[in-house]
C-alpha cells in the first residue's frame, strides 16, 4: 500500500518539480535553524547555508530513505546535518589560508562579507550544529542517532573530507590518475557516500 502511494505521488510530478518539492523540505528545516538566533555568527552561518544550492547531499539522503520506504520526515535531521557539514567545508575552503576565493555560487564568499574570523567561526558553528541536530533527533532511535554521528564524523573527518582537502592543498609533484581519483573520493565522495548510508 505504501509503495503504491510513493509511486503515485512521484508520477503526478515532473522530475524537476519533484526535486524542487524535495529541496523545499530541506530548505524549510534549514531556514528554521537559521532563524533560531539573531547572533552575528548565526547570520554569517545562515548567509552561506541559504545560498542557492542543488542540495545534492540532502536529496541523496531523502531519496535513499524513500527507496527503502523509510520516513522522510525522520530523515530530515540527517539531511540538514549533511548540508551543514558541506557548507562549513565550503566556507573554510574559501578562506585566504586555503583557496582564497572571492565568490561562491555567484555571491561574495563568507569572509568577504563578514571577515575572516567570523567566517571561520561560522564554519565551525555549522560543523558542530550538525552533530547537535543529529544527537537531538529523538524521532529516531538512539542506535540510529549513533550510527548517523559515526557515519558523518568518519566521512567528514581526518580520514575523509578533511584528508581530501589536505591532499588538495599539498598535491604531489607527479599527479597521477590514481592520486586524483583518491583525492576526489575523499574530498567529495566521502560525504556523498555518507548521504546515501545515512538515508
Amino acid at each position: 500500500m505504501k509503495t503504491a502511494k510513493v509511486i503515485e505521488d512521484f508520477e503526478c510530478l515532473s522530475f524537476a518539480d519533484y526535486l524542487s518539492l524535495q529541496k523545499k523540505k530541506v530548505e524549510t528545516a534549514l531556514h528554521a535553524w537559521c532563524e533560531s538566533s539573531k547572533e552575528k555568527v548565526f547570520k554569517a552561518a545562515s548567509y552561506s547555508l541559504l545560498l542557492p544550492s542543488k542540495r545534492l547531499r540532502p536529496l541523496f539522503c531523502l531519496e535513499t530513505c524513500k527507496a527503502f520506504l523509510g520516513s522522510e520526515e525522520k530523515a530530515i535531521p540527517a539531511a540538514m546535518a549533511l548540508e551543514m557539514v558541506h557548507t562549513y567545508s565550503l566556507i573554510h575552503d574559501d578562506l585566504p589560508a586555503m583557496d582564497n576565493d572571492d565568490l561562491r555560487r555567484g555571491k561574495p564568499t563568507n569572509h568577504k562579507v563578514f571577515g575572516e574570523a567570523t567566517a571561520l567561526l561560522a564554519g565551525s558553528a555549522l560543523l558542530t550544529a550538525a552533530f547537535e541536530i543529529l544527537s537531538k533527533a529523538d524521532q529516531v532511535s538512539a542506535k540510529v542517532r549513533v550510527n548517523w554521528v559515526r557515519e558523518l564524523s568518519e566521512a567528514a573527518g581526518a580520514n575523509g573530507m578533511v584528508l581530501g582537502q589536505d591532499w588538495d592543498m599539498s598535491p604531489p609533484e607527479d599527479v597521477t590518475l590514481d592520486s586524483l581519483q583518491s583525492l576526489h573520493r575523499k574530498k567529495t565522495g566521502a560525504l556523498l557516500a555518507a548521504s546515501v548510508v545515512m538515508g
